[in-house]
């Protein structure tokens, strides 16, 4: 019995207390990625949280007004603009990707600011036009994966605006994460063409490696290109950044 009346008189405090948020990130909905975030408060200043990050496979935003400011821009006639609106009309990707957090608040109880410090895993999913051509049509598909790894921080400001409601905003995070991709191309090439594009991977390879370098970081790049494709495989740094307005609901 005095167990039972002190959990009753305890309750209430249990329930304030509101140790746990659930957020959903308002800002990528506007760019169709979902991202929902949990976050659990451990120890007064301290508390942990993963986001998860969904973005179902999709076409080139605003492809429509991208291409009219190409047109309106670019008159020269050795570039051939067709081969630009291809690319935007028929380009895909996707992604996904999940973010453990470890977050110090200068409050208490997930309120005020805070600084964070946070890994990410990411997958990456592309599909494009080639930009090779056999009788002015393209020669078929590059479809390409991309997977990254990266550390970085982060200071938000996690803020109530109702008994149960908060609002957390990321203000600024930076990340540098080492990127793996592979690329690959299904299609028959001709001589000439294979010649052009090994002339081509050279010279990325070499401003990838510049680029490496002047980052302190590695670089590698490695092809196979033959009559009936390619394939290019590539490890590289790269930085990313992180904001954002979510929703969240406490309890």
């Amino acid at each position: 019995m005095k167990k039972t009346a002190l959990l009753l008189f305890l309750l209430p405090s249990l329930i304030c207390a509101q140790k746990t948020a659930v957020k959903l990130n308002l800002t990528s909905l506007a760019f169709n990625n979902y991202q929902i975030q949990a976050e659990r408060l451990v120890i007064p200043h301290i508390s942990i949280a993963l986001t998860g990050s969904l973005m179902p496979k999709q076409g080139i935003l605003a492809a429509e007004e991208i291409k009219t400011e190409i047109d309106n821009q670019i008159d020269d006639p050795d570039i051939d603009i067709s081969q630009v609106h291809d690319f935007l009309d028929n380009a895909k990707f996707s992604n996904k990707s999940i973010t453990p957090e470890i977050r110090f608040y200068v409050r208490k109880k997930l309120k005020g600011f805070y600084l964070s410090a946070y890994a990410r895993k990411g997958n990456f999913l592309t599909e494009g036009p080639s930009f090779l051509e056999n009788n002015n049509s393209s020669v078929g598909t590059v479809y390409g994966e991309t997977n990254t790894m990266g550390y970085g921080m982060m200071i938000g400001n996690h803020f109530n605006i109702g008994k149960r409601v908060s609002l957390d905003w990321w203000i600024i995070g930076a990340h540098l994460s080492k990127t793996s991709a592979d690329f690959k191309l299904n299609a028959t090439l001709t001589a000439q063409q294979q010649t052009d594009l090994i002339q081509r991977l050279e010279d990325i390879k070499v401003e990838l490696m510049d680029y490496a370098n002047n980052a302190g970081k590695e670089a590698t790049l490695t092809y196979t290109v033959n009559g009936s494709g390619y394939s290019v495989k590539t490890t590289a740094p790269a930085p990313g950044l992180r904001g954002g307005i979510t929703l969240g609901l406490r309890f």
